[in-house]
């Protein structure tokens, strides 16, 4: 699939102040839409969505009774200041409210690269760009359901939904979060005046030879230790993958981090995905469970693995293979 990146250019950059304004559309509390909507997911998501409903916000604030958006209107009307966020989102300071998918523009996609369990080839998809599609709000509160039935840490709660409609067609929809703060890690980057390419370079040379080139390193970056973030995250990644549950490519990213208070969160769950984990799993699983794993790894963070020894931690994984390959063909 080959989609016209250009068109989006234009649309990437938001400004900083910005307002949301009234629009056509219908406001759903999240668990109405939960109900209305977990078709389509498959049947063990469902179950998730199912067994957590009494978590999920069944009310409607009085002043969230009409949909808000914030692509301006052609006339002038009543509207409220916010933050911009990104390039589809804004901020609501006052109420720590925080509009995913607010600006929907008919007919403008973006390229999804998507793997799917069971494959090694991606797939490129499309999905909408300035809002979100049905599927995407309802995996968002997916995510919600698996984080809090698995105890894992939680920074946005998903709290009403707008469904945006032009001439009576239903456009996209926006997911409302309370959120205590937008402010995400990538936001402390400083990489002065190197390009990515540049620190890429340094950092192989760093490691192949032993040396220090530069004084500072990614930790800096944030203004925390990468102990403490290598640590944390891979911490919350295992506990996420070991118990089914995967972001895919296109969120499992750096911009997706939080740090709050010295608490490590990640957050965009509108591509999220849940597996069963079989307590005898087949090799063939034990495949498929790894890629996913592993491409997540690497498309997250890579300073993960500056902290294992891969050429070592390989062969030593590659020996407990061979021995149990030949015990089960002795057998």
């Amino acid at each position: 699939m080959q989609l016209d990146r250009k068109k989006i250019i234009p649309h990437l950059k938001q400004k900083s102040e910005t307002f949301l304004y009234p629009t056509d559309g219908c406001v759903y509390s999240i668990k109405e839409f939960a109900k209305n909507k977990k078709n389509l997911l498959n049947g063990y998501e469902q179950g998730f969505i199912e067994k957590n409903l009494s978590l999920l916000n069944k009310s409607i604030p009085d002043y969230l009774t009409s949909a808000l958006t914030a692509v301006e209107p052609k006339n002038h009307c009543k509207k409220i200041p916010v933050k911009g966020v990104g390039s589809r989102s804004v901020f609501w300071l006052k109420k720590k409210l925080k509009f995913k998918g607010c600006k929907p523009k008919p007919d403008l996609y973006f390229p999804n690269e998507q793997l799917d369990f069971g494959q090694t080839k991606m797939t490129t998809t499309k999905i909408i760009f300035g809002a979100l599609s049905a599927e995407n709000v309802i995996r968002e509160i997916l995510a919600y359901c698996f984080f809090s039935e698995n105890k894992l840490p939680i920074f946005q709660k998903p709290y009403i939904i707008f469904e945006y409609k032009n001439n009576k067609k239903i456009i996209g929809y926006c997911l409302v979060f309370h959120s205590i703060t937008e402010k995400r890690l990538e936001s402390k980057e400083f990489f002065g005046e190197l390009t990515i390419k540049d620190l890429i370079t340094i950092s192989k040379i760093e490691n192949n030879f032993g040396i220090k080139i530069l004084k500072t390193n990614e930790a800096d970056f944030f203004g925390i230790s990468n102990d403490w973030y290598s640590k944390n995250k891979s911490t919350l990644l295992f506990k996420m993958n070991f118990n089914g549950g995967f972001r895919g490519i296109l969120n499992s990213n750096l911009g997706n981090d939080i740090e709050y208070k010295n608490k490590f969160y990640i957050c965009d769950f509108d591509t999220f995905k849940i597996i069963k984990i079989p307590k005898k799993p087949t090799q063939k699983f034990v495949d498929n469970f790894c890629i996913w794993v592993l491409t997540e790894i690497l498309k997250t963070s890579p300073i993960i693995l500056n902290y294992v020894d891969i050429e070592k931690a390989t062969l030593k994984i590659w020996e407990i293979y061979k021995k149990k390959q030949f015990t089960l063909e002795v057998l």
